[in-house]
């Protein structure tokens, strides 16, 4: 990503490994820059250089990932697992890779796309309690990711939620940052689950015609079963009626 655009996001890293370790701004920066400054970086509101970036890490006991080939090839396996999450194909071995990364990714600019794989392996392993808890302290982070992030956030939350009205203001969210065949299978199903057909096939007829542009056979399908059994429900809703 663009390195200007990571402050915030760096920042709000620095913050939380500084508090996971009790320490104080004065602490963590002596010897670095002013309290100030740390303030600064930590609300996203500074610059810092890659040297004071790698001081700072150094001071929490760290050291900042800046090894560009590994970045890169788990950039890929990121981009691969979610692409895997939203067609429903097994990911095992990417998961395996990432975990074994993790320690270095939560140490870098990747920091971010780790915390929402952990997140995707909670919602894959239905651990809807432990999803919860990952999504909380991204909550602070929101209006600092890029829209790949911010989408893959705002569906999770879309799943994770308890509420119809929550999940359903975090899948539009997420619609508003990327129409695609996910989201409208995601608000297809939702809409479904609670009984409202007709606005469900709504969803079922934008998410196929997208689905098509793309070749997406997965989400067709997936959308023609849910777009037949709306019309089962309400046909057999209407036989009700008229008994």
């Amino acid at each position: 990503g663009d390195p200007d655009a990571m402050q915030p996001l760096l920042g709000l890293l620095i913050k939380q490994k500084r508090l996971a370790r009790n320490l104080s701004q004065e602490s963590l920066c002596k010897g670095i820059c002013v309290v100030s400054y740390l303030s600064k970086i930590e609300t996203g509101q500074a610059n810092p250089s890659p040297e004071i970036i790698d001081q700072l890490f150094r001071a929490l006991g760290l050291a900042f990932e800046r090894d560009e080939a590994f970045l890169n090839s788990c950039r890929l396996l990121l981009t691969d697992f979610f692409d895997r999450y939203f067609h429903e194909e097994p990911s095992q071995d990417i998961q395996e890779k990432l975990i074994q990364a993790g320690p270095r990714l939560e140490n870098s600019e990747l920091c971010l796309a780790y915390q929402l794989f952990l997140l995707y392996l909670c919602l894959l392993r239905s651990q809807r309690e432990e999803a919860l808890a990952l999504l909380r302290p991204l909550s602070p982070l929101r209006e600092s990711m890029f829209p790949e992030d911010a989408f893959l956030y705002e569906m999770a939350r879309g799943v994770a939620a308890f509420s119809f009205e929550e999940k359903l203001e975090a899948l539009y969210r997420a619609q508003r940052l990327q129409m695609c065949p996910p989201v409208a299978l995601a608000l297809g199903r939702l809409h479904y689950d609670s009984g409202r057909y007709q606005e469900a096939l709504l969803h079922c007829a934008q998410g196929y015609h997208l689905s098509a542009q793309e070749g997406n056979v997965y989400a067709m399908r997936e959308l023609s079963f849910l777009e037949g059994t709306c019309y089962a429900n309400l046909f057999e809703h209407q036989l009700m009626l008229d008994s």
